[in-house]
């Protein structure tokens, strides 16, 4: 076990694991590796938080987890701290409201074929990699079909 377990074993956390920026631990209560901060809100709490309740690292670094730096806020709370340091305006934003059409999901599957990381596609497309990883999964079997198709070739 290393330092941070040691230090959190008073809130049943141990074996840290990296992803992302992001320190996951495997929580003994649930038996699970779950992201530290959220952990760490939970039992300065003393329950469970809801899936809509996000802990927000205040001065935005994910890997500084103590207690004064987090707080809880809702979706849109959380969207809109992080849309108002963008420096993006906000309507070249992908909203849900807004589905893509045929063309663009064209586009986006054909960059895809062509070896464009999800990011890179994300940024020519003005939207975000969520939203491109979205597409690429509901047409998983088109680009499975055309990869056999190009194989065969």
């Amino acid at each position: 076990m290393n330092s941070i377990g040691n230090r959190n074993q008073g809130v049943g956390l141990s074996k840290i694991k990296s992803k992302g920026n992001y320190k996951n631990v495997f929580s003994e209560d649930e038996q699970k590796y779950m992201r530290e901060h959220r952990l760490i809100m939970e039992k300065h709490l003393g329950r469970k938080l809801g899936i809509f309740e996000i802990v927000h690292h205040k001065d935005k670094n994910k890997s500084n987890n103590k207690l004064s730096n987090l707080q809880i806020l809702s979706p849109e709370e959380h969207s809109s701290i992080h849309h108002a340091c963008s420096k993006r305006p906000r309507s070249e934003y992908y909203t849900p409201h807004n589905k893509l059409s045929d063309k663009k999901i064209m586009k986006i599957l054909i960059l895809h074929m062509q070896g464009n990381k999800n990011s890179v596609i994300a940024k020519r497309m003005k939207i975000s990699s969520a939203v491109v990883k979205k597409y690429l999964k509901e047409h998983e079997a088109e680009i499975n079909r055309w990869n056999r198709r190009w194989k065969k070739l």
